[in-house]
């Protein structure tokens, strides 16, 4: 009698394991495919966010364009100054200070000096 009980019981739980398997093998066909749809989500957008992440990243472009060649013209300009670039032969770095501070406050920032200790510090401080 045990051993009729026994294979009774084997015969249930083959058939449990075969019925979570099946269950199991969809859950990861599933699962593959959402990663999947995440995955791709998250390496290109599409339409109307496609669109607004190119429409930023052309503007950041222009924006840092933009403000470099303000630099470069400043710094022309501060070059071409006779009264700022004519620097007392004593002190040969102090057109080079003069206008790296120029910059340094035009842009709300303080930065060190080229003869600083090269810390930066906050506005504030």
């Amino acid at each position: 009698m045990p051993l009729r009980k026994y294979q009774e019981l084997l015969g249930l739980l083959d058939e449990e394991i075969a019925r979570v398997g099946e269950q199991f093998e969809y859950a990861e066909k599933v699962n593959e495919e959402k990663a999947a749809v995440e995955r791709d989500a998250c390496l290109a957008p599409v339409g109307d966010d496609w669109r607004t992440l190119v429409r930023l990243e052309a503007a950041l472009d222009r924006s840092i364009d933009r403000k470099v060649r303000i630099l470069l013209a400043m710094r022309k300009a501060y070059r071409d100054d006779p009264d700022i670039s004519a620097a007392p032969p004593d002190q040969p770095d102090q057109k080079e200070e003069t206008f790296a501070e120029s910059i340094n406050n035009m842009l709300g920032m303080h930065l060190p000096s080229p003869s600083g200790s090269g810390e930066l510090t906050s506005p504030s401080a």
